[in-house]
């Protein structure tokens, strides 16, 4: 017989034979400290397939420029449906994409996310170059929250999938915006496409 005594003890694959007496447990239900990232998930934005602990998802395609309006639209790309893995208190979605000026002035643009077609009203993003730049845009969601405020992407759990997007809003027709391209590539004014990357961490 062998006896193991211990303050703090983690065992993972353990196999018994025979019979196991304990006395004495508490168990623990999540295996994160707070604030851990249980999971990320990160891809380009050319339909590849990834797999992390909470499924396999996959990835939007984007394989042209898009051209922004005087009026919201859903940034292509952009959207993807999302089921955190247990034990997940907030989770970080994050779009990275190049904005230009499509005539090469000044381009000005309005984003806002929605989650399952809710506008997130607390989050809003703006964005704007003479030419063409980076565009990284956080989302934060709270999945642990007192109460459910989709418009404020609080919820008190998140156990089924969620739809998530951006969209944009161009300012006028004089301030016109495109993105996923450059206006300006080496020394010419043609659009070279520059795919997305989306990336998703879920923390404990």
């Amino acid at each position: 017989m062998s006896t193991i005594n211990a303050d703090n003890l983690t065992v993972q694959n353990l196999t018994v034979s025979g019979t196991l007496a304990y006395s004495s447990v508490t168990a623990q239900t999540s295996g994160y400290p707070a604030g851990a990232i249980i999971e990320k998930l990160v891809g380009r934005c050319n339909g590849e397939a990834i797999t992390v602990a909470s499924g396999t998802y996959t990835m939007p395609t984007v394989t042209s420029e898009q051209k922004l309006t005087v009026g919201w639209t859903d940034i292509t790309g952009s959207e993807l449906s999302y089921t955190p893995p247990a034990g997940t208190k907030r989770v970080l979605y994050e779009f990275h994409f190049i904005e230009n000026a499509d005539d090469g002035t000044d381009g000005i643009a309005s984003y806002k996310w929605l989650i399952d077609g809710t506008e997130v009203t607390n989050q809003y993003k703006g964005g704007g170059h003479e030419a063409a730049g980076d565009m990284k845009l956080p989302l934060v969601i709270n999945c642990a929250a007192a109460s459910d405020d989709a418009a404020s992407a609080d919820f008190t759990s998140w156990t089924s999938a969620k739809t998530i997007k951006l969209q944009g809003y161009e300012y006028s027709s004089g301030n016109t915006v495109a993105v996923h391209s450059s206006h300006y590539w080496q020394n010419s004014t043609s659009a070279v496409v520059m795919p997305p990357t989306l990336m998703i961490t879920a923390i404990a």
